[in-house]
């Protein structure tokens, strides 16, 4: 077995799934939980409350003396004991914002925590001495398989990488596979709290286990490595969902369009060449300031994409399509001006199984007409702010033509920063300014009526005088009409000097 001591930084992004969930404003009752699974919450703990609350609990977290209150010292032994443990899940469930604390419940955060997890980091406070402890001996073994084939692989090499909290790698250690497509590392005092995958290269291309973890509690795990065999043929490649976001900025319309691939064929699809890049995701016709991006699990986690090739309005990225559902996440974002009635379309290469449509409730919407289905409004973490209309339509065929017309004007749109703004298109500036001028005629209506019925005044020459003065205010200010001014004016004038004389 060969050790590396020189770290690196780990240049494959790392992301720790941790499987979101709705409930409740209410945590439920222990009757209604699972048995916590402390190992799980400690697990946890280390990655998101640390940071604050420090290794063991103790308040002494890095960030800590940036908040408006030290935590409590959650860790201490006294604490635990003098303290309901449903009180502490409700806490990490909706945070306590006057002390800085963030909620974890799904109201509060975009990335949080199951119900289970909760009581999970609850069960794990108890231990949390033991799991910052370095671990004097553990085991990381597993096997190697062709997947192309069903077979074992019984040659090779394969590399175990463990990582800090923060993904950096630290230490990095190869064996060989043995004969029967085993592999095993005996190891001696590692840090707490490291991630651990390996990895096997197979014919220029890297396959990697699934991340795992060791602990003083768990001294072993099991991280098997999958290869394949490589194919240039697209055949088996076909777009398991195609969801598109669409959002208004001023006077453009914002879409994002994320691909699900998946991969029918028992090998791993490769493309033509490296330079030519894999799968790909025709552009629409003036589309401007296109990004592209690979998702990692979630509709949360993007990374840019390196080194994307772009042809004939076609983008085709240099990542491998994995045999499976849902082994490739793609995103590609672009802008256009925007005018309602707006046509926006591309060609569809693969066979397309699920697709869909979420636009802002604010105005606009899309057209029917092209097959597009209502389906249930969706409302995401802002409220009434964020309901989206949703439509559908049926599975498409390779070689299909994407299109969606967008209808209406959006009452609010996106700022640069992203900000709702409100904003008014021209159909509704005409309108509002009819209505005005319904009502100015209707206030200089009432204004000359009143005029004409008023009462004369007692032949007295201040009133008079007075009644002429307000006339011609009334005049200056428009709200009488110049015949109504010019006779009533005269017939005062009129009576004035009747009395003057």
């Amino acid at each position: 077995m060969t050790f590396h001591k020189q770290p690196r930084k780990f240049k494959v992004i790392l992301f720790l799934t941790l499987f979101f969930s709705a409930f409740g404003a209410q945590i439920a009752t222990a009757q209604e939980q699972p048995e916590p699974d402390p190992i799980n919450g400690a697990t946890i703990y280390a990655a998101r409350c640390a940071n604050c609350h420090g290794p063991l609990g103790m308040g002494d977290g890095e960030l800590a003396p940036n908040l408006p209150n030290p935590p409590p010292a959650i860790g201490d032994p006294a604490y635990l004991a003098s303290t309901d443990p449903f009180g502490i899940a409700q806490t990490i469930y909706n945070g306590r914002v006057q002390n800085g604390m963030p909620g974890f419940g799904p109201e509060s955060n975009s990335n949080p925590l199951t119900e289970q997890e909760i009581f999970d980091v609850v069960a794990g406070l108890e231990i949390l001495p033991r799991m910052t402890e370095p671990i004097p001996a553990a085991r990381v073994i597993g096997q190697v398989g062709n997947g192309s084939v069903g077979d074992l692989l019984t040659s090779g090499v394969v590399t175990l990488q463990a990582f800090t909290p923060e993904f950096e790698e630290g230490l990095s250690f190869s064996t060989d596979i043995q004969a029967d497509g085993s592999f095993n590392f005996d190891l001696n005092n590692l840090p707490p709290n490291w991630i651990y995958r390996t990895f096997v290269s197979y014919n220029g291309l890297d396959f990697a286990s699934n991340i795992g973890r060791l602990t003083p509690f768990e001294t072993e795990t099991t991280l098997n490595v999958i290869v394949f065999d490589q194919t240039t043929d697209d055949a088996g490649i076909r777009v398991a969902q195609h969801q598109t976001l669409v959002d208004f900025g001023l006077e453009t319309v914002q879409v994002a369009e994320i691909y699900l691939f998946s991969n029918t064929e028992p090998e791993v699809y490769v493309g033509d060449s490296l330079e030519s890049g894999t799968v790909q995701i025709p552009i629409p016709a003036g589309a401007e300031s296109v990004i592209f991006l690979q998702g990692f699990g979630d509709v949360n986690t993007f990374a840019p994409v390196e080194d994307p090739v772009v042809e004939n309005n076609v983008w085709r990225p240099k990542l491998d399509v994995l045999p499976g559902q849902g082994t490739l996440q793609l995103l590609m974002r672009y802008r256009l001006p925007y005018e309602p009635g707006m046509t926006i379309s591309h060609p569809l290469p693969y066979p397309t199984d699920f697709i869909d449509i979420a636009i802002p409730n604010t105005g606009a919407g899309i057209s029917t007409e092209a097959n597009w289905r209502p389906e249930e409004i969706t409302e995401g973490l802002a409220g009434e702010a964020d309901v989206r209309l949703r439509y559908s339509r049926s599975p498409m065929p390779p070689d299909s033509t994407f299109d969606f017309t967008i209808t209406g004007f959006p009452s609010i749109v996106l700022d640069a920063d992203g900000n709702r703004i409100q904003q008014r298109d021209d159909v509704t500036e005409l309108l509002i300014g009819a209505i005005v001028l319904i009502i100015v005629a209707a206030v200089v209506s009432i204004t000359a009526y009143s005029w004409s019925q008023q009462p004369a005044a007692e032949p007295d020459k201040v009133a008079l005088v007075r009644r002429i003065a307000a006339l011609d205010l009334a005049y200056e200010e428009k709200t009488v009409t110049k015949r109504a001014w010019q006779q009533k004016r005269q017939d005062l004038l009129k009576q004035l000097k009747a009395i003057w004389s």
